[in-house]
């Protein structure tokens, strides 16, 4: 749930995905009846559909649809997980521009994992699958610095004496791309080191991007100690 302070008494949510829709479903009238966004209106304690439907350009390299979300002061934003569509919608749901974002580190978008033959496979197997192939995990808009964080994995292929189940619960790297918070061009990119941070665990506030060292193969990890670190990226632009 995101809130801004031009969106008063409105708080938005981004709704389930379509990954449970067989990909032969998966088409423009599904998208239709889709409304990935909803809005709370905690004064009056309703919820309502956005007008937003997310168009069929999406469906290129899509066998699921799911979202990442956020906002600036202006719009709402909606990542795509497996391309580089990006959407900026008004808060009323009603008109939208669609970017694409760059980045030369998470580009290696694919839909093998999804078309393959899963349930004949090992759960190790389809691991390795599933990394062998970009996807963004999610994105944050810094209010205080005009900046977009976008956060994903590149793509990966392990060898089988690896045991890629180790990776279920958090990845073991990540990836920050950094974007003007105005025309969402790329500034910077960076990938983080192996076994340190926490890939879906991080936060914003008025000295820059908090990222959490605490992964469970992280040498340095103490269960007994919460761990931030503070990454300022005002000098990138």
């Amino acid at each position: 749930m995101i809130h801004t302070n031009n969106s008063g008494d409105i708080f938005y949510l981004g709704l389930r995905d379509l990954k449970n829709v067989s990909p032969t479903d998966l088409n423009e009238k599904a998208l239709e009846e889709y409304p990935s966004i909803l809005s709370f209106n905690k004064t009056k304690g309703t919820f309502e559909h956005l007008g937003f439907r997310v168009p069929d350009s999406i469906l290129e390299l899509n066998d699921f649809i799911d979202f990442g979300l956020t906002a600036t002061s202006n719009s709402i934003l909606l990542l795509n997980y497996q391309s580089n569509s990006l959407f900026e919608i008004d808060f009323n749901g009603n008109d939208f521009k669609e970017h694409q974002l760059k980045s030369d580190l998470v580009k290696n978008f694919s839909n093998e994992y999804y078309q393959s033959p899963r349930m004949s496979s090992s759960l190790e197997d389809n691991m390795r699958l599933m990394y062998k192939y970009s996807e963004n995990f999610g994105l944050t808009y810094d209010p205080h610095k005009k900046l977009l964080y976008r956060f994903g994995w590149p793509g990966e292929e392990f060898s089988e004496d690896i045991d890629a189940m180790q990776f279920s619960a958090t990845p073991i790297y990540f990836t920050i791309s950094v974007y003007d918070g105005s025309d969402f061009s790329l500034i910077k990119e960076f990938t983080l080191p192996r076994n340190t941070y926490l890939a879906h665990h991080y936060f914003v506030d008025e000295k820059g991007l908090n990222l959490f060292p605490m992964h469970p193969d992280n040498p340095e990890f103490n269960e007994d100690e919460m761990v931030i670190h503070t990454f300022d990226f005002s000098d990138l632009r």
